[in-house]
């Protein structure tokens, strides 16, 4: 009886690591590939528990009431930079994004944005 419910515990631990592991390194669940997109920042803010990514919020043309969203990876300070300028600035830019998106430790849900022109 006794090695029944240790047998149980392992699996519980292996299969808690085994999620562990995949959230570490990630899992990859939408491909769009490569893109452009022109308009203008507005909004830019970091969110994140222990990871913190950055949410960019992003218009194609002022007046308009759609908005998408993008993310910037908490490695990519300066491109942060340049967005947070762009948008103070009131400037318009163009986007490159890379589609692939995913789940796991400090990686975009949304689309990544990979530069600026």
């Amino acid at each position: 009886m006794y090695n029944d419910s240790l047998n149980g515990f392992s699996i519980i631990i292996g299969i808690l690591c085994l999620l562990f592991i995949i959230a570490l390194f990630g899992i990859k669940y939408d491909t769009t590939r490569l893109g452009e997109h022109s308009g203008y920042v507005t909004a830019i803010e970091q969110k994140g528990f222990i990871f913190h990514n950055y949410n960019v919020y992003f218009k194609t043309d002022n007046s308009s009431s759609q908005e998408d969203v993008y993310c910037v990876q908490e490695s990519d300070v300066n491109l942060a930079n340049q967005l947070r300028i762009a948008n103070q600035q009131r400037k318009l830019v163009t986007i490159r994004y890379d589609g692939v998106r995913a789940w796991g430790f400090n990686l975009c849900s949304k689309n990544k944005i990979i530069g600026l022109n």
